[in-house]
């Protein structure tokens, strides 16, 4: 997805200037490279089932949803949408495409696109809140212009206090993938690096069983990939070994469900021990992250501030 240029906004306001001009030793750096520790996963299982933390941590860094949730309440921020309407009734819920969007491999993201991916996600058991009946596509103008909508119908949804949560529920849990690519991938979907979709970092290869390797990137104004971030997602079969590993500066963060590990680093002034989601993760000091459900990727960065 388009990002944009944080210090562009930033060098527009008074914010921007008071923050550019504080010294620089007080801002933080994302790191160019990132090697991350995980419990033991298989390459050969779809990233699409979520399987294993390994799973979810890079299927959240490589694919966006139609929208995001913002609030328990069904707000909302949408992404590869600039417009949207709903039925009277609340069971129709219509989408304009976001020009400008595009897949890892340079494709326009298109309506059709949109529509595959959500019916895709449609064929997963249906829950209480109901669940995808159908998606269409609907041209204004020249067909697969930018003006194109996607109407996406809802089935078995609950009373209509609670519509808007079920839908938001349901469209920023499923991720947007590129249908050409996905078809030719068929079974083997999301198996190793074989994933096209739109999300700040991409697959880049991957050791069988052994760590998954993806990157963040941007293309030129010739549409050339320019690797910005290079991360890797290392299996580990013993939690004293990644902490080993975090010791000696190989990692630079891992999971852990070892209490005897979790008690070793907690006694050691160079490293942190913090929640995320529902995991617990141990990491060098001066680390710096968000999380939702799982870690946020894009949001890892380093303190300059503290001596190293």
């Amino acid at each position: 997805m388009q990002i944009n240029n944080l210090f562009a906004l930033l060098k527009s306001s008074l914010i921007g200037v008071l923050f550019l001009a504080i010294p620089s030793v007080l801002l933080a750096e994302v790191p160019a490279e990132l090697v991350i520790g995980v419990p033991p996963f298989q390459t050969e299982d779809s990233l699409l089932n979520k399987t294993t933390l390994a799973h979810r941590i890079i299927l959240q860094a490589v694919t966006d949803p139609l929208l995001v949730a913002n609030s328990e309440k069904g707000a909302f921020s949408m992404i590869f949408s600039d417009s949207f309407q709903v039925d009277a009734d609340g069971v129709i819920w219509s989408f304009r495409v976001r020009a400008g969007m595009s897949f890892s491999n340079g494709s326009p993201v298109q309506a059709a696109d949109l529509c595959y991916s959500l019916m895709r996600c449609s064929l997963e058991p249906v829950s209480e809140s109901g669940s995808i009946e159908l998606c269409t596509v609907r041209a204004e103008g020249i067909e697969g212009s930018s003006h194109d909508w996607i109407d996406v119908r809802f089935s078995g949804l609950p009373e209509k206090k609670a519509r808007q949560l079920a839908v938001v529920k349901h469209l920023s849990s499923c991720p947007i993938l590129q249908q050409k690519s996905s078809k030719v991938f068929s079974t083997d979907l999301a198996k190793g690096s074989n994933l096209i979709a739109a999300g700040e970092f991409r697959v880049s290869g991957f050791v069988a069983d052994k760590n998954i390797q993806i990157e963040r990137f941007q293309r030129d104004s010739a549409g050339r990939v320019i690797p910005r971030q290079m991360v890797e997602i290392k299996s580990f079969s013993s939690m004293k070994d990644a902490l080993t590993a975090l010791r000696v500066g190989t990692i630079a963060l891992f999971f852990n469900k070892d209490t005897e590990v979790e008690k070793a680093a907690l006694a050691d002034e160079t490293l942190r021990v913090s929640d995320c989601g529902t995991e617990r993760i141990v990491y060098r000091r001066g680390f710096q992250f968000n999380c939702r459900d799982v870690i946020i990727l894009s949001s890892i960065s380093w303190d300059l501030a503290i001596e190293h």
